[in-house]
């Protein structure tokens, strides 16, 4: 999908969720397993879930839920 540079861009909404405590993950990971997102372990460290909406060519979310102060949290 073209931007208004002309650029190619991917139709993808990137979000980040930060929690205060690594508790939180499970309780998270139930909430958007059921709400359709698929739970990608292999992208995750012990401080960051991964999830994604819809098969991989057809994907339009990707989360991101971060430990708080974690390395990956913004």
């Amino acid at each position: 999908m073209p931007t208004s540079s002309g650029m190619i861009a991917k139709p993808i909404i990137d979000i980040a969720i930060a929690v205060e405590k690594v508790q939180s993950f499970a309780k998270v990971k139930h909430i958007l397993c059921t709400e359709g997102y698929f739970w990608i372990e292999s992208a995750g460290s012990k401080d960051r879930l991964f999830f994604a909406k819809g098969e991989e060519a057809n994907r339009t979310h990707n989360i991101h839920v971060e430990l708080y102060g974690a390395t990956f949290c913004i």
